[in-house]
């Protein structure tokens, strides 16, 4: 996916689960960047060169097809009905709920 981006990865290991800063700029110098992270602490980054384009969903289509779902790498796939979108917003609210700095409006 990065390469037909046209894009270079270098692969960043990782040191007792977190990212090897030091190999990362290594990597990428003072170049802005494209970094996966990897459920191991390891990435993935690939410079942006000044002034190349880059999919502005490139996380996005590289996060679908690890997952084995390439045909939700467009967020337009990914629609649910009003029914399932306020289920799943009320989960989300009923989640955080104990972190909520802000009072509840009466």
């Amino acid at each position: 996916m990065i390469q037909e981006a046209g894009l270079a990865a270098t692969h960043i290991p990782a040191t007792d689960g977190q990212l090897d800063m030091a190999a990362l700029q290594q990597a990428v110098g003072d170049n802005e960047y494209f970094l996966g992270v990897l459920p191991d602490g390891s990435g993935l980054a690939a410079p942006l060169i000044p002034g190349q384009k880059a999919p502005m969903q490139l996380g996005r289509q590289m996060l679908a097809k690890l997952a084995g779902v390439p045909e939700r790498a467009d967020w337009k796939a990914c629609t649910a009905n009003p029914e399932q979108e306020k289920e799943a917003a009320d989960k989300f609210r009923d989640y955080f709920k104990p972190y909520d700095i802000m009072p509840a409006a009466e």
